[in-house]
């Protein structure tokens, strides 16, 4: 006679795997995770950029995002500005920043922006290698930042302690001193950067639940639809900074003193220049924009040092047959800080881009000023 406990243990067994079983099991819901689920959510997600596309501020550490939107403005700029908040436009509007300027100027929506605020060369390199595969073909603008080389700890070949922005875009294990994470981060960090079931993990967090960590979102919101944010159309849009004209004197920001690191043993301009190897082997042509700071935040010594700086980065691009072009130095009343030009600032700048032949020669081309 079978009883209830034999019928239970009978039923158990039929639910147990062999050794092979389980391997087979476990081998699915990984290939699922990793492969299918990634490949799927790709295909379904759409983007859709605005005409005048920079990555939203809030997006800044969606590097998946990031990814996405590359492909898009390399399918339809011919033109692509890479660089930090000073490219970026930190306070400019949307329509304010240099390439929407030069789009305007240049009469076509020539340039696009994939400049992200904070972004260092030796981030910018890692996130090309890895997030910037798309960008191929294509007349890159590297923008090169001064601001970064004002001390070796910005440098970041100083061990004195800092807040690094964008430290998942840092070589983990690539000898930067000042940068103090634990092992079990760099090696998540590597994870993260290499399957891109956590990139897009990253993405949904980031974009659909405002950075809340995911497992406590979901305790703190038991009773609800925890795939009720999820969109499949989305247009990623700045729609925080709408510019100002604010310069830096009526903010109060005092005259500063830095001590430059020389180009030689600078860690960021060394990673420019990797950035720039990388850029070029994948078939574009790459041009670096020597940009300016504020000349009247700074004291004496410093400026002499800036353009000391400014002088030694023509001659090594020139050393390295890099295209350049040195970008004239603005009126300190067109910044609204040391490094970040105001939307007329920025409108200086793109009519001197408008005027070199890189850009004269496409807008007679598309005016039907051509050949013949």
């Amino acid at each position: 006679m079978m009883t209830r406990k034999t019928r239970f243990i009978r039923a158990a067994n039929a639910l147990l795997f062999s050794g092979r079983e389980l391997l087979w099991t476990i081998a699915a819901v990984v290939l699922l995770l990793l492969v299918v689920f990634p490949l799927a959510y790709r295909s379904w997600e759409r983007i859709e950029l605005p005409a005048e596309f920079r990555l939203p501020y809030e997006n800044r550490d969606n590097y998946y995002l990031y990814s996405r939107c590359a492909e898009q403005e390399t399918a339809r700029r011919p033109y692509l500005f890479l660089g930090d908040s000073a490219i970026w436009g930190m306070y400019a509007s949307n329509s304010g920043t240099l390439p929407e300027q030069l789009n305007r100027l240049c009469g076509s929506s020539l340039c696009g922006n994939l400049a992200i605020d904070g972004l260092h060369p030796v981030a910018m390199k890692t996130l090309i290698e890895h997030f910037g595969t798309a960008v191929r073909d294509r007349t890159v603008l590297i923008y090169f930042n001064p601001l970064w080389l004002n001390s070796t700890k910005y440098d970041l070949s100083s061990s004195e302690e800092i807040s690094i922005n964008h430290p998942k875009l840092l070589p983990q294990f690539g000898g930067i001193p000042n940068y103090r994470a634990s092992l079990d981060e760099r090696i998540g960090t590597l994870i993260d950067r290499n399957i891109l079931f956590f990139g897009i993990r990253n993405h949904l967090q980031n974009y659909f639940y405002g950075n809340a960590d995911l497992k406590k979102h979901l305790a703190e919101h038991s009773g609800c639809n925890p795939l009720a944010p999820l969109r499949r159309s989305i247009c990623p849009m700045e729609t925080e900074h709408k510019g100002t004209k604010e310069n830096w004197s009526t903010r109060g920001i005092p005259i500063q003193h830095w001590e430059w690191v020389p180009l030689s043993a600078s860690r960021q301009w060394q990673a420019l220049l990797e950035c720039a190897a990388i850029l070029a082997e994948r078939g574009n042509r790459v041009v670096v924009l020597i940009g300016g700071i504020n000349p009247e935040l700074l004291d004496d010594s410093t400026r002499a040092g800036l353009t000391q700086l400014r002088s030694d980065a023509e001659k090594h691009l020139q050393s390295a047959q890099l295209e350049y072009f040195l970008l004239p130095e603005l009126d300190g009343q067109l910044y609204a800080d040391a490094s970040h030009p105001l939307e007329e600032g920025y409108r200086r700048l793109a009519e001197f881009l408008a005027e070199q032949p890189l850009f004269k020669n496409h807008s007679r081309v598309l005016r039907g000023e051509g050949k013949g």
